[in-house]
C-alpha cells in the first residue's frame, strides 16, 4: 500500500513541467526571443568570469 502522502504527490501536477509549458506559451505569444526559459535550469546566459574562476 502507498502512503496517502505520496499518493497525492503523484496525482499533483510537476511544478517544472508547469513552468515549461507556460514559457512555451509564452514563446509563442511574444517570441522566442523575449523569454528567459529557466524552467529547466538551462540559462541562456554566459556563466559570469568570476563563478568560472572559482571552479
Amino acid at each position: 500500500m502507498v502512503n496517502e502522502h505520496y499518493q497525492k504527490m503523484l496525482g499533483a501536477k510537476n511544478r517544472i513541467r508547469v513552468l515549461a509549458e507556460f514559457a512555451t506559451k509564452r514563446k509563442r505569444e511574444v517570441g522566442e526571443e523575449n523569454v528567459f526559459d529557466f524552467s529547466l535550469g538551462n540559462p541562456s546566459l554566459p556563466v559570469p568570469r568570476e563563478f568560472t574562476q572559482e571552479m
